[in-house]
Protein backbone atom coordinates (compact mmCIF):
# COMPACT_ATOMS: atom_id res chain seq x y z
CA UNK A 1 0.00 0.00 0.00
CA UNK A 2 1.22 3.83 -0.58
CA UNK A 3 2.50 5.06 2.68
CA UNK A 4 0.46 9.03 1.13
CA UNK A 5 2.60 11.65 3.56
CA UNK A 6 4.13 8.97 5.82
CA UNK A 7 6.68 11.42 7.15
CA UNK A 8 5.31 14.66 6.67
CA UNK A 9 5.18 17.72 8.85
CA UNK A 10 1.55 19.52 9.12
CA UNK A 11 1.14 23.49 8.10
CA UNK A 12 0.96 23.98 12.04
CA UNK A 13 4.77 22.23 12.92
CA UNK A 14 3.75 19.44 14.00
CA UNK A 15 3.55 15.68 12.80
CA UNK A 16 0.96 14.64 11.32
CA UNK A 17 -1.69 12.09 13.14
CA UNK A 18 -2.10 8.78 10.51
CA UNK A 19 -5.77 8.27 10.05
CA UNK A 20 -7.68 4.86 8.58
CA UNK A 21 -10.78 5.51 7.13
CA UNK A 22 -13.25 2.65 7.09
CA UNK A 23 -16.50 2.45 5.47
CA UNK A 24 -15.39 5.53 3.55
CA UNK A 25 -18.28 5.36 0.50
CA UNK A 26 -17.24 8.80 -1.09
CA UNK A 27 -15.21 10.42 1.40
CA UNK A 28 -17.29 13.35 3.07
CA UNK A 29 -15.32 12.27 6.78
CA UNK A 30 -11.69 12.04 4.91
CA UNK A 31 -12.39 14.97 3.44
CA UNK A 32 -12.94 16.70 6.55
CA UNK A 33 -9.86 15.32 8.31
CA UNK A 34 -7.66 16.15 5.42
CA UNK A 35 -8.79 19.87 4.73
CA UNK A 36 -8.63 20.08 8.18
CA UNK A 37 -7.04 23.55 9.21
CA UNK A 38 -3.52 23.56 9.76
CA UNK A 39 -3.37 20.35 7.91
CA UNK A 40 -3.04 18.01 11.13
CA UNK A 41 -3.50 14.85 9.31
CA UNK A 42 -2.34 12.24 6.60
CA UNK A 43 -5.20 9.41 5.36
CA UNK A 44 -3.03 6.45 5.29
CA UNK A 45 -6.16 4.24 3.55
CA UNK A 46 -9.47 4.43 2.98
CA UNK A 47 -11.84 1.41 2.90
CA UNK A 48 -14.90 0.65 0.92
CA UNK A 49 -16.81 -1.75 -0.75
CA UNK A 50 -19.10 -0.45 -3.38
CA UNK A 51 -17.54 0.35 -6.49
CA UNK A 52 -19.61 3.28 -7.77
CA UNK A 53 -18.52 5.20 -4.17
CA UNK A 54 -14.72 4.25 -4.89
CA UNK A 55 -14.87 5.81 -8.13
CA UNK A 56 -16.53 9.04 -6.55
CA UNK A 57 -14.05 9.05 -3.85
CA UNK A 58 -11.27 8.99 -6.27
CA UNK A 59 -12.78 11.13 -9.10
CA UNK A 60 -13.96 14.20 -6.18
CA UNK A 61 -10.27 14.71 -5.69
CA UNK A 62 -8.93 14.86 -9.00
CA UNK A 63 -11.47 17.18 -9.81
CA UNK A 64 -10.20 19.60 -6.61
CA UNK A 65 -9.30 23.03 -7.46
CA UNK A 66 -6.54 21.73 -5.32
CA UNK A 67 -6.20 17.98 -5.96
CA UNK A 68 -5.71 15.21 -3.20
CA UNK A 69 -3.66 12.49 -4.83
CA UNK A 70 -5.65 9.05 -4.45
CA UNK A 71 -2.99 6.26 -5.43
CA UNK A 72 -4.23 2.63 -7.41
CA UNK A 73 -3.20 1.36 -4.13
CA UNK A 74 -5.05 3.31 -1.55
CA UNK A 75 -8.87 1.93 -1.80
CA UNK A 76 -9.19 -1.39 -0.36
CA UNK A 77 -12.26 -2.50 -2.02
CA UNK A 78 -13.00 -5.93 0.92
CA UNK A 79 -15.02 -5.93 3.56
CA UNK A 80 -13.82 -4.57 7.16
CA UNK A 81 -14.53 -8.69 8.03
CA UNK A 82 -11.12 -9.45 5.67
CA UNK A 83 -8.95 -7.19 8.16
CA UNK A 84 -10.20 -9.00 11.53
CA UNK A 85 -8.72 -12.19 13.08
CA UNK A 86 -9.62 -15.66 13.47
CA UNK A 87 -7.94 -17.44 16.08
CA UNK A 88 -4.85 -14.94 15.51
CA UNK A 89 -4.85 -15.80 11.75
CA UNK A 90 -6.23 -13.35 8.67
CA UNK A 91 -9.58 -15.37 7.07
CA UNK A 92 -8.77 -17.60 4.14
CA UNK A 93 -7.21 -16.07 1.15
CA UNK A 94 -6.97 -12.86 2.73
CA UNK A 95 -3.78 -12.78 3.97
CA UNK A 96 -2.52 -10.78 1.74
CA UNK A 97 -5.24 -7.57 2.15
CA UNK A 98 -4.24 -8.26 6.18
CA UNK A 99 -0.62 -7.60 5.49
CA UNK A 100 -0.83 -5.06 3.30
CA UNK A 101 -3.31 -3.12 5.79
CA UNK A 102 -0.73 -4.05 8.99
CA UNK A 103 2.13 -2.92 7.13
CA UNK A 104 0.79 0.69 7.21
CA UNK A 105 0.23 0.34 10.84
CA UNK A 106 3.44 -0.85 11.02
CA UNK A 107 5.35 2.34 9.54
CA UNK A 108 3.32 4.35 11.52
CA UNK A 109 3.61 2.65 15.02
CA UNK A 110 7.73 2.44 13.85
CA UNK A 111 7.48 6.47 13.30
CA UNK A 112 5.44 6.79 17.07
CA UNK A 113 2.67 8.78 14.63
CA UNK A 114 -0.30 9.36 16.65
CA UNK A 115 -2.92 6.44 14.46
CA UNK A 116 -6.65 7.28 14.57
CA UNK A 117 -9.80 5.35 13.07
CA UNK A 118 -12.83 6.75 11.50
CA UNK A 119 -15.81 5.60 10.34
CA UNK A 120 -19.73 5.37 10.10
CA UNK A 121 -20.85 2.11 9.46
CA UNK A 122 -23.95 1.38 7.49
CA UNK A 123 -26.53 2.85 9.91
CA UNK A 124 -29.99 2.05 8.32
CA UNK A 125 -30.87 -0.53 10.59
CA UNK A 126 -31.21 1.57 13.60
CA UNK A 127 -32.77 4.52 11.59
CA UNK A 128 -35.90 5.31 12.90
CA UNK A 129 -37.18 5.78 9.93
CA UNK A 130 -36.32 2.22 8.57
CA UNK A 131 -37.29 -1.29 9.65
CA UNK A 132 -35.54 -0.86 13.18
CA UNK A 133 -34.10 -4.73 12.64
CA UNK A 134 -30.90 -2.96 14.18
CA UNK A 135 -28.38 -6.51 15.29
CA UNK A 136 -30.61 -8.35 13.73
CA UNK A 137 -30.46 -6.54 10.06
CA UNK A 138 -28.40 -7.40 7.58
CA UNK A 139 -25.71 -4.10 8.30
CA UNK A 140 -26.95 -3.91 12.24
CA UNK A 141 -23.39 -6.16 12.71
CA UNK A 142 -21.15 -4.14 10.89
CA UNK A 143 -20.59 -1.88 13.79
CA UNK A 144 -19.57 -4.72 16.19
CA UNK A 145 -17.15 -5.79 13.59
CA UNK A 146 -15.75 -2.01 13.61
CA UNK A 147 -15.26 -2.29 17.36
CA UNK A 148 -13.84 -5.27 17.02
CA UNK A 149 -11.16 -4.18 14.58
CA UNK A 150 -10.78 -1.35 17.09
CA UNK A 151 -9.60 -3.74 19.94
CA UNK A 152 -8.21 -5.69 18.00
CA UNK A 153 -5.58 -3.16 16.30
CA UNK A 154 -5.82 -0.70 19.73
CA UNK A 155 -5.68 2.79 17.63
CA UNK A 156 -4.55 5.86 19.50
CA UNK A 157 -7.90 6.95 19.16
CA UNK A 158 -11.23 6.55 17.35
CA UNK A 159 -14.24 8.13 16.01
CA UNK A 160 -17.47 6.32 15.25
CA UNK A 161 -20.39 7.76 13.61
CA UNK A 162 -24.13 6.38 13.30
CA UNK A 163 -27.62 7.80 13.48
CA UNK A 164 -28.81 8.76 16.91
CA UNK A 165 -31.41 5.99 16.90
CA UNK A 166 -28.75 3.71 17.56
CA UNK A 167 -28.22 5.29 21.02
CA UNK A 168 -31.51 7.31 21.41
CA UNK A 169 -34.00 4.56 20.83
CA UNK A 170 -34.67 2.13 23.63
CA UNK A 171 -34.96 -1.00 21.44
CA UNK A 172 -31.26 -0.58 20.02
CA UNK A 173 -29.49 1.42 23.45
CA UNK A 174 -29.02 -2.16 24.58
CA UNK A 175 -26.64 -3.10 21.56
CA UNK A 176 -25.34 0.14 21.75
CA UNK A 177 -24.31 -0.33 25.54
CA UNK A 178 -23.24 -3.96 24.68
CA UNK A 179 -20.51 -2.32 21.74
CA UNK A 180 -19.65 0.64 23.57
CA UNK A 181 -18.76 -1.50 26.60
CA UNK A 182 -16.20 -3.60 24.94
CA UNK A 183 -14.31 -0.58 24.63
CA UNK A 184 -14.23 0.50 28.08
CA UNK A 185 -11.72 -1.83 29.68
CA UNK A 186 -9.00 0.45 27.14
CA UNK A 187 -10.52 3.18 26.04
CA UNK A 188 -11.97 6.65 27.61
CA UNK A 189 -15.34 7.31 25.50
CA UNK A 190 -17.57 9.73 24.97
CA UNK A 191 -21.23 9.40 22.67
CA UNK A 192 -22.90 12.74 21.70
CA UNK A 193 -25.68 13.13 19.31
CA UNK A 194 -25.11 16.13 17.34
CA UNK A 195 -26.68 18.13 14.90
CA UNK A 196 -24.78 19.24 11.27
CA UNK A 197 -26.68 22.27 11.92
CA UNK A 198 -24.24 23.32 15.15
CA UNK A 199 -21.62 23.38 12.54
CA UNK A 200 -22.10 25.61 9.74
CA UNK A 201 -24.07 22.46 7.44
CA UNK A 202 -27.10 23.95 6.01
CA UNK A 203 -29.31 20.81 6.91
CA UNK A 204 -30.66 19.57 9.86
CA UNK A 205 -28.98 16.33 10.42
CA UNK A 206 -28.96 14.79 13.97
CA UNK A 207 -25.96 12.01 13.98
CA UNK A 208 -24.39 10.05 16.76
CA UNK A 209 -20.85 10.53 16.90
CA UNK A 210 -18.66 8.48 19.70
CA UNK A 211 -15.06 9.76 20.24
CA UNK A 212 -12.73 7.06 22.09
CA UNK A 213 -8.92 7.74 23.22
CA UNK A 214 -6.80 5.25 24.49
CA UNK A 215 -6.72 5.02 28.66
CA UNK A 216 -2.71 4.35 28.69
CA UNK A 217 -2.11 8.34 27.36
CA UNK A 218 -4.20 10.06 29.73
CA UNK A 219 -2.97 8.92 32.59
CA UNK A 220 -6.09 9.52 35.63
CA UNK A 221 -8.45 11.31 33.48
CA UNK A 222 -12.20 10.54 34.54
CA UNK A 223 -15.10 10.39 31.76
CA UNK A 224 -16.36 14.03 32.45
CA UNK A 225 -12.71 15.25 32.53
CA UNK A 226 -12.66 13.74 28.88
CA UNK A 227 -15.95 15.37 27.75
CA UNK A 228 -14.87 18.58 29.25
CA UNK A 229 -11.65 18.44 27.71
CA UNK A 230 -12.95 17.70 24.38
CA UNK A 231 -14.52 20.90 24.25
CA UNK A 232 -17.47 19.89 22.13
CA UNK A 233 -19.53 23.04 21.54
CA UNK A 234 -16.41 25.43 21.14
CA UNK A 235 -16.34 23.45 17.66
CA UNK A 236 -20.63 23.87 17.21
CA UNK A 237 -20.21 27.41 16.77
CA UNK A 238 -23.58 27.80 14.64
CA UNK A 239 -24.97 26.19 17.65
CA UNK A 240 -25.65 29.10 19.91
CA UNK A 241 -26.25 31.56 16.83
CA UNK A 242 -29.18 29.50 15.68
CA UNK A 243 -30.79 28.33 18.96
CA UNK A 244 -33.05 31.81 19.01
CA UNK A 245 -33.63 32.37 15.19
CA UNK A 246 -37.28 33.00 14.36
CA UNK A 247 -36.75 30.86 10.58
CA UNK A 248 -38.68 33.06 8.06
CA UNK A 249 -42.07 31.13 5.89
CA UNK A 250 -42.63 30.81 2.62
CA UNK A 251 -45.11 33.85 3.23
CA UNK A 252 -42.92 35.84 4.45
CA UNK A 253 -41.26 39.16 2.93
CA UNK A 254 -38.06 38.61 1.33
CA UNK A 255 -37.16 41.62 2.00
CA UNK A 256 -38.03 41.75 5.53
CA UNK A 257 -36.17 38.16 6.08
CA UNK A 258 -33.25 39.52 4.44
CA UNK A 259 -32.78 42.47 6.79
CA UNK A 260 -33.85 40.72 9.53
CA UNK A 261 -31.06 37.86 9.66
CA UNK A 262 -27.19 38.16 10.19
CA UNK A 263 -25.90 36.82 6.70
CA UNK A 264 -24.01 33.92 8.22
CA UNK A 265 -27.59 32.94 9.02
CA UNK A 266 -28.88 33.16 5.98
CA UNK A 267 -26.01 30.96 4.30
CA UNK A 268 -27.90 28.00 6.38
CA UNK A 269 -30.82 28.32 4.28
CA UNK A 270 -31.59 26.48 1.11
CA UNK A 271 -31.65 29.42 -1.33
CA UNK A 272 -28.28 30.93 -0.17
CA UNK A 273 -26.44 27.80 0.18
CA UNK A 274 -27.66 27.14 -3.40
CA UNK A 275 -26.90 30.39 -4.72
CA UNK A 276 -23.55 30.84 -2.67
CA UNK A 277 -22.14 27.05 -4.34
CA UNK A 278 -23.40 28.27 -7.79
CA UNK A 279 -25.34 25.05 -7.82
CA UNK A 280 -27.03 25.56 -11.43
CA UNK A 281 -23.67 25.52 -12.85
CA UNK A 282 -22.34 22.27 -10.95
CA UNK A 283 -21.66 19.35 -13.73
CA UNK A 284 -23.73 17.26 -11.08
CA UNK A 285 -26.45 19.46 -11.77
CA UNK A 286 -27.36 17.31 -15.03
CA UNK A 287 -28.00 14.83 -12.48
CA UNK A 288 -31.65 14.62 -11.66
CA UNK A 289 -34.39 12.37 -11.47
CA UNK A 290 -36.62 12.04 -14.22
CA UNK A 291 -40.20 12.22 -12.92
CA UNK A 292 -43.70 10.56 -14.12
CA UNK A 293 -46.21 13.04 -15.37
CA UNK A 294 -48.55 11.64 -12.36
CA UNK A 295 -45.55 12.35 -9.96
CA UNK A 296 -45.13 15.70 -11.27
CA UNK A 297 -48.93 16.33 -10.46
CA UNK A 298 -48.50 14.72 -6.94
CA UNK A 299 -45.33 17.04 -6.34
CA UNK A 300 -46.96 20.40 -7.49
CA UNK A 301 -50.37 20.20 -4.58
CA UNK A 302 -47.03 20.23 -1.99
CA UNK A 303 -46.73 23.39 0.04
CA UNK A 304 -43.06 24.79 0.24
CA UNK A 305 -41.31 23.24 3.33
CA UNK A 306 -43.82 20.61 3.47
CA UNK A 307 -42.51 18.06 5.94
CA UNK A 308 -45.15 15.93 6.74
CA UNK A 309 -45.28 11.94 6.24
CA UNK A 310 -42.35 9.85 5.19
CA UNK A 311 -41.95 10.90 1.97
CA UNK A 312 -42.16 14.09 -0.61
CA UNK A 313 -41.11 16.27 1.45
CA UNK A 314 -40.17 19.78 -0.21
CA UNK A 315 -37.63 22.06 1.33
CA UNK A 316 -38.21 25.95 2.19
CA UNK A 317 -36.14 28.18 0.38
CA UNK A 318 -35.81 30.24 3.33
CA UNK A 319 -34.67 27.54 6.17
CA UNK A 320 -32.47 24.97 5.98
CA UNK A 321 -32.51 21.90 4.80
CA UNK A 322 -33.87 18.27 5.83
CA UNK A 323 -32.41 14.97 5.72
CA UNK A 324 -30.10 14.98 2.31
CA UNK A 325 -31.29 11.47 1.63
CA UNK A 326 -34.13 9.58 3.78
CA UNK A 327 -35.59 6.59 3.59
CA UNK A 328 -34.67 4.60 0.99
CA UNK A 329 -32.07 6.83 -0.47
CA UNK A 330 -35.16 9.63 -1.14
CA UNK A 331 -34.03 12.83 -1.74
CA UNK A 332 -35.77 16.30 -1.28
CA UNK A 333 -38.34 17.92 -3.30
CA UNK A 334 -36.82 21.54 -4.68
CA UNK A 335 -38.88 24.57 -2.94
CA UNK A 336 -40.67 25.78 -6.29
CA UNK A 337 -39.52 23.35 -8.99
CA UNK A 338 -41.37 20.06 -9.42
CA UNK A 339 -38.68 17.74 -9.56
CA UNK A 340 -36.34 16.27 -6.64
CA UNK A 341 -33.35 18.00 -5.85
CA UNK A 342 -30.16 17.60 -8.21
CA UNK A 343 -26.98 16.10 -7.21
CA UNK A 344 -25.36 19.48 -7.21
CA UNK A 345 -28.07 20.65 -4.96
CA UNK A 346 -27.88 17.64 -2.45
CA UNK A 347 -24.22 18.28 -2.63
CA UNK A 348 -24.10 21.61 -1.16
CA UNK A 349 -26.80 20.48 1.37
CA UNK A 350 -24.18 18.57 2.54
CA UNK A 351 -21.84 21.33 2.30
CA UNK A 352 -19.07 19.73 0.11
CA UNK A 353 -16.74 22.74 -1.03
CA UNK A 354 -18.12 24.03 -4.47
CA UNK A 355 -14.94 21.75 -6.66
CA UNK A 356 -16.21 18.56 -5.03
CA UNK A 357 -18.09 17.22 -8.19
CA UNK A 358 -19.01 13.22 -8.84
CA UNK A 359 -18.55 11.22 -12.23
CA UNK A 360 -21.76 12.50 -14.59
CA UNK A 361 -21.99 9.14 -15.88
CA UNK A 362 -23.18 6.81 -12.72
CA UNK A 363 -26.66 6.06 -12.31
CA UNK A 364 -28.84 8.44 -10.27
CA UNK A 365 -30.18 6.04 -7.55
CA UNK A 366 -26.08 5.58 -6.93
CA UNK A 367 -25.38 9.36 -6.43
CA UNK A 368 -27.74 9.86 -4.12
CA UNK A 369 -26.90 7.32 -2.03
CA UNK A 370 -23.39 8.32 -2.36
CA UNK A 371 -24.33 11.92 -1.02
CA UNK A 372 -27.00 10.49 1.57
CA UNK A 373 -24.07 8.09 3.05
CA UNK A 374 -21.92 10.80 3.72
CA UNK A 375 -20.78 12.81 7.09
CA UNK A 376 -21.47 16.49 6.26
CA UNK A 377 -17.86 18.33 5.57
CA UNK A 378 -18.14 20.72 8.11
CA UNK A 379 -19.13 18.61 10.43
CA UNK A 380 -16.40 16.29 9.83
CA UNK A 381 -13.99 19.27 9.48
CA UNK A 382 -15.53 20.33 12.97
CA UNK A 383 -14.65 16.73 14.05
CA UNK A 384 -11.83 16.64 12.77
CA UNK A 385 -10.68 20.19 14.34
CA UNK A 386 -11.64 19.01 17.86
CA UNK A 387 -9.69 15.94 18.26
CA UNK A 388 -6.72 17.55 16.67
CA UNK A 389 -7.11 20.36 19.74
CA UNK A 390 -7.49 17.58 22.32
CA UNK A 391 -4.45 16.01 20.88
CA UNK A 392 -2.20 18.84 20.88
CA UNK A 393 -3.47 19.41 24.34
CA UNK A 394 -3.30 16.48 26.44
CA UNK A 395 -0.21 14.58 23.73
CA UNK A 396 2.32 17.31 22.85
CA UNK A 397 5.02 14.82 22.84
CA UNK A 398 3.96 12.81 20.20
CA UNK A 399 3.21 15.85 17.67
CA UNK A 400 6.66 16.77 17.55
Amino acid sequence: MSNRDQSLTSECGTRKIAIYSFFSCSGFLDLGFELAEGAPYAIRMANEIDANFRRCYKYSRAHLKNPIDVPADFIFSNSIEDFILRNNAPKKNKDKIYSSFTALLQGDRAQRNIIGFIGGPPCPDFSIAGKNLGQKGKVGPLSSRYISLIRQERPDFFLFENVKGLYKSASHRKYFNYISGLLNKDYLIDPQVVNALWYGVPQYRERLIMIGVKKQLLGDMTKREFHDALRWEVFQSYKSLISNVKWPSARTSIDHWAKSLPEKIRLLTVEKCWESRNVTNHPNHQNQTRQRPATVAKIARLPEGNATGKSYHRLSRYKYAFTAAYGHNEVPIHPVENRRISVAEALATQSLPTDFAFPTDIGISALYKAVGNGVPYLMAKGLAEMIFNFLKEKLPERLT
